[in-house]
């Protein structure tokens, strides 16, 4: 038995018998009469199984509120369990309570994207229909202005098919928006929808999950603006300043899903990062296989984001790997939100730093060039111009900025092929993350460890050899005394 399940026992048996807990109805009540003294091992024993429990389904990927787990926690234990409780138990009943309350079912978010207009016809020969000018992945579609309620009620209510059933949705409270001047961008604006398993209860406390969402999911839209050719849909920035708003999708306890809103942000940089995407698409390109690759390497940083972050509701410590690689691709996000190439520039080599570099070094421009080399050696890449050329101009240019104040010009970097570089890179490290350590240098621990294995091969080959020359040499001696 390790620790935590000791810890776990332990709180168990303690809110088993807990006088505090049977006298009091409710956790509120408790708290607001009793001393907060008198009642710190209930408190503590509560809190450690509630974080158990909310970290077991962000595991996941489903987002629970944990202020309705505290809630039935408590009136488990008020109305008296056995001393050989076992903490599979207590899971299994919130399991079967939040099941009956429909809280771990899918959720549509609604998100505008802002500043959008269409560059060129999608297909200049022929008019397209509006459903193939849908971008459609398997939990994100992107789908343009509809100029029309109504038809936006038509997609949302397609995608909801799609991901959820053939349930029904009331639509009153869309009728509501449709009537309010603020919700315009409804049919005014592309809009994002994002399939997502939250809380049913508060979207209060979807907030920090549904960024991380939204963030690997403009980060495929990014990587996808990089592989297709876009002469459709172009997101520039002007208007970048707008109201945030996201709709849920969601079922309540009657069994009919409606449709609810989040808090919304004024001018701050969380709205920025939302609405202003700043990229062109074409709904025709179809993707291709590295582009697949690369979507493959966000799932899974994704993934293990979503479980690295549940150590902190432990107390403990995030992994440096995963979070030095998440933040490396949050900076190469901000490289395309911005609209100014100065900010372009040192976002992007901002995110290089960020995912190669893991100590302090004087010589940092070589050292990063040495460790795209180590990276990229032997790689078909699908460009033509070398990589280490690419990545050095841009080391220059945001040095120059920074220490100089040199104003790049626009042909001096091709930004295009940089970002490029770094998602290649980028795959490299995702497909390499469970090979790291876990300290804070775990690249250059496996970089040593590498070149250790490559300089110990190298060197048994070369043993080789000359064990090889020897017998010949030998061979040949013993041929010409014989001759």
């Amino acid at each position: 038995m390790t620790k935590q399940e000791k810890r776990i026992k332990n709180a168990i048996a303690i809110l088993v018998r807990s006088n505090y807990i049977r006298q009091y109805s409710c956790w509120e009540t408790l708290l607001c009469t009793e001393n907060e003294d008198k009642i710190k091992k209930e408190y503590s024993s509560l809190e450690l199984l509630l974080t158990e429990i909310v970290a077991s389904y962000r595991c996941q990927k489903k987002f629970i509120s944990p202020s309705v787990i505290l809630d039935e926690l408590y009136s488990f234990f008020h109305n008296g369990q056995s001393i050989k409780l076992s903490f599979s138990d207590v899971s299994l009943h919130i399991e079967q309570f939040l099941n009956r309350l429909g809280m771990i079912r899918p959720t549509i978010s609604i998100v505008p994207l802002h500043s959008y207009r269409i560059e060129t016809p999608f297909f200049p020969k022929q008019r397209a229909k509006f459903d193939e000018t849908i971008i459609k992945y398997e939990n994100f579609w992107i789908v343009p202005q509809t100029h029309d309620f109504d038809k936006t009620l038509e997609v949302i209510q397609q995608a909801f098919a799609e991901w959820i059933g053939s349930e029904k949705i009331d639509w009153s409270e869309y009728l509501h928006y449709k009537r309010t001047p603020v919700y315009s961008w409804l049919e005014s604006n592309p809009i994002l929808l994002v399939k997502s398993f939250f809380s049913q209860e508060s979207p209060l406390e979807n907030a920090y999950p549904w960024i991380i969402q939204y963030r690997y999911v403009c980060a495929k839209i990014y990587a996808r603006s990089l592989y297709d050719l876009p002469d459709g849909i172009l997101c520039s920035g002007s208007d970048s300043w707008e109201i945030y708003h996201v709709l849920y999708v969601m079922k309540k306890q009657d069994s009919i899903y409606h449709i609810d809103m989040s808090p919304h942000f004024e001018k701050s940089q969380l709205v920025n990062d939302f609405s202003h995407v700043n990229v062109k698409f074409s709904p025709s390109y179809k993707d291709c296989l590295e582009l697949q690759k690369v979507f493959d390497c966000i799932d899974v940083l994704y993934d293990k984001k979503v479980v690295d972050d549940t150590v902190l509701l432990k107390g403990d410590k995030r992994t440096p790997k995963i979070e030095k690689i998440h933040d490396a691709l949050y900076f190469f996000c901000k490289s395309f939100k911005t609209d100014f190439l100065i900010d372009q520039i040192v976002f992007l080599q901002t995110a290089f730093e960020t995912l190669l570099i893991d100590i302090r070094t004087a010589n940092k421009r070589n050292y990063l060039l040495d460790r795209v080399s180590f990276l990229l050696k032997g790689k078909n890449l699908a460009i033509t111009c070398n990589p280490l050329e690419i990545v050095g101009k841009l080391i220059d240019l945001r040095n120059g900025i920074i220490h100089s104040g040199l104003l790049p010009k626009k042909g001096d970097v091709d930004l295009r092929m940089c970002r490029y570089v770094f998602l290649q890179i980028f795959k490299e490290m995702v497909d390499k993350i469970d090979l790291f350590s876990n300290g804070e240098d775990f690249f250059t621990q496996y970089i040593n460890e590498h070149t250790t294995k490559i300089g110990k091969g190298i060197l048994q080959l070369k043993q080789l050899c000359k064990k090889a020359k020897t017998k010949i040499r030998d061979f040949i001696t013993v041929v010409k005394k014989k001759i």
